[in-house]
């Protein structure tokens, strides 16, 4: 699998979390599109981004408008983020180096671990572990930065397809019921508000 899918000059990032270890080698890129879990955590927001972006400017996000990474490869690294491990903070520090390059206006992760992940490479000064980071604990963490100007934004991962879906809609919906008409609707003002005028980001250049 490809390490990163996109340009990395695009304004948006999107983190997943780890390699799928037993499709790696079948898979192309991070959150490839041919793979369920994307359609289950990326796609029903999508959706609603657009349809609200289109509303409002009648222009549609172009496939080129997102940069794509995992938080790390390997999955097997994932269990170190609780203790000291070089390959991990080798993996933090060049996340790191990549936000203070490209300087993404908005990083949007996937999950526990790839906020937490996403946080260090930030330089965000209290650390946890992924653990700490119950749905409830990252609605808190959305609702927080969508109305400020911090660029990382968190999303939940796989487990809104599972046994706690419905958990998770009550939780993180803004009590709309529906976690994913809440989350799209609102990341469609931030990405109106920071990429609005940005060429390459939309379908239609508006300048034409």
């Amino acid at each position: 699998m490809k390490k990163e899918d996109g340009n990395p000059h695009s304004p948006i990032w999107l983190i997943g979390d780890s390699e799928p270890h037993k499709l790696a080698s079948i898979l192309e890129f991070p959150l490839d599109s041919r793979h369920p879990t994307r359609h289950n955590i990326w796609t029903p927001i999508l959706d609603q981004i657009q349809e609200v972006v289109f509303t409002q400017k009648l222009n549609r996000l172009s496939q080129n408008a997102f940069y794509i990474r995992n938080a790390v490869s390997n999955s097997e690294l994932k269990k170190n983020l609780t203790s000291s491990s070089k390959n991990l903070d080798r993996e933090i520090s060049e996340l790191n180096e990549l936000f203070n390059r490209y300087k993404p206006k908005l990083i949007f992760s996937f999950g526990s671990f790839s906020f937490e992940f996403c946080r260090r490479a930030l330089n965000e000064t209290v650390k946890h572990a992924p653990s700490y980071w119950s749905v409830e604990r990252l609605n808190n963490e959305f609702t927080a930065r969508i109305a400020s100007t911090t660029s990382l934004i968190p999303l939940l991962h796989a487990v809104i397809a599972r046994r706690q879906f419905m958990l998770c809609h009550q939780t993180f919906s803004g009590k709309t019921g529906n976690y994913f008409s809440h989350t799209g609707s609102l990341l469609a003002e931030r990405i109106l508000y920071e990429c609005g005028d940005r060429s390459g980001v939309w379908m239609h250049n508006a300048n034409k």
